[in-house]
């Protein structure tokens, strides 16, 4: 979750493991599609974080201004 509110996250799509990435204001509770195909599975410092399975790796991306 971010300072403004905002969370993020997947939903189930199908019983086969598809998923579709979701922002959340977390204010109102609304759900939307996310224009994103990740989600960062935390947030710090201005930077989302984000896990990738396949690589072992973390990343850090800025916040888009």
């Amino acid at each position: 979750m971010t300072d403004d509110g905002v969370a993020f996250g997947s939903v189930a799509l199908d019983g086969n493991g598809s998923k579709a990435s979701v922002v959340i204001d977390v204010a109102t509770g609304e759900a939307k599609d996310s224009e994103h195909g990740a989600v960062p599975f935390s947030d710090y410092a201005g930077y989302g974080l984000f896990w990738d399975d396949s690589a072992n790796t973390m990343a850090a991306y800025p916040h888009a201004k």
